[in-house]
């Protein structure tokens, strides 16, 4: 997955950037998910899991 479709889906890069891998990885949660964007949100932990660590490999809106 790339950058906009990972932010398509789960809209992280709209608010202030992470400051964190931990921040990243707390807001790729599904019930973080699903707090968020409700029944439209990705509840799949594993796929969840694998946009964050591409997030946090790519450095994607991430405090450096």
């Amino acid at each position: 997955m790339n950058f906009s479709e990972i932010n398509d889906k789960t809209g992280f890069a709209n608010g202030e950037p992470f400051k964190c891998e931990d921040n990243v990885r707390a807001y790729f949660r599904a019930t973080t998910q699903r707090d968020m964007l409700g029944d439209d949100a990705i509840t799949n932990q594993t796929l969840l899991d694998e946009m964050a660590e591409t997030v946090i490999e790519n450095g994607w809106h991430i405090v450096q």
